[in-house]
């Protein structure tokens, strides 16, 4: 399908490690904290204004702010922020509206579709992957022509250039928060006198005082588990035989992740459906060593 580039769909092994090496030459905690920190203090502000300006336009503003991608047409004057983070990371802080908007056409439908195929029930192939040696006029093969768009879309994408995939998980969180947020004033109301005590009211807070700031960061863990994103996280395959209580999982078998099961087991997290920051703290009043988001997925990073 064209993705044949992409680290996160690739196997372990030299290509993956060689990808994993490049990558942490880019991002680790010293360049993030030099480079990419002011980058996205910058864009966050950006946002805040725009949800100054047009609060009722809120969901607009996280989609066009966060996410490169999955833009609609109407979204029109709020488009100037679309991938405003990945774009001033990667390319051009500055980068102008006709400049992403090319990017935008490609890259949604391509990563729609990759969206797509991931669903164990989206194509027979996925279940049956012997499938894909019959012949593209055999009945019943539409999964060819649908690779075969893909691979147009995602051509495009990298070639025009723009290799990244949109992130969903953080454009449906900051939904999930707003909402969360909506629903429980309390909360709401906790977090923003933890943020006027800290940082107070002449400025914005910032990576520095996320230490100081534990509510709030309770407030994020349990947006993160409240409401996956994705509840069933990416399908992964087996690269060799397992054996996990007995049962022998083959090579090359599809394991998915329950990960809403996870995040709302009751005997780890008591009335999981409500939505409550308290329960990342201890009986001491300090946040807890939960702080593993399985929301983001599974294995090394």
């Amino acid at each position: 399908m064209g993705w044949d580039f992409a680290t996160t769909l690739s196997r372990y092994g030299d290509t993956w490690r060689r990808h994993r090496r490049i990558f942490q030459q880019a991002f680790n905690k010293k360049e993030i904290q030099i480079i990419h920190h002011p980058v996205q203090i910058l864009k966050v502000h950006e946002l805040l204004r725009r949800l100054l300006v047009a609060p009722e336009n809120f969901v607009a503003h996280l989609r066009t702010y966060v996410s490169f991608l999955n833009l609609a047409p109407s979204l029109d004057s709020h488009f100037s922020t679309a991938g405003a983070i990945v774009m001033a990371t990667v390319y051009d802080k500055n980068m102008s509206e006709s400049n992403l908007e090319k990017f935008v056409i490609f890259s949604e439908r391509a990563v729609n579709m990759i969206s797509e195929s991931f669903s164990p029930s989206a194509t027979i192939v996925n279940a049956l992957p012997i499938l894909r040696h019959i012949p593209t006029w055999f009945p019943g093969a539409r999964f060819h022509h649908f690779a075969a768009e893909c691979r147009v879309y995602t051509t495009g994408m990298v070639e025009i250039p723009f290799k990244y995939v949109k992130d969903k998980l953080t454009v449906s969180s900051a939904e999930t928060f707003i909402y969360a947020m909506l629903l429980n004033p309390e909360a709401q109301r906790k977090a923003q006198d933890e943020i006027d005590s800290v940082v107070g009211r002449k400025r914005l807070p910032d990576f520095s005082d996320r230490p100081n700031l534990p509510y709030v960061e309770a407030v994020y863990r349990e947006v993160m588990r409240w409401h996956p994103v994705a509840p069933l996280g990416l399908s992964h395959s087996t690269s060799a035989d397992d054996v996990y209580n007995g049962y022998l999982i083959p090579k090359g078998t599809m394991v998915i992740a329950n990960i809403w099961s996870m995040t709302h087991d009751e005997s780890r997290y008591p009335d999981p459906d409500l939505f409550k920051p308290e329960r990342f703290f201890d009986e001491n009043g300090d946040l807890n060593t939960d702080n593993v988001i399985i929301a983001f997925g599974f294995g090394r990073r």
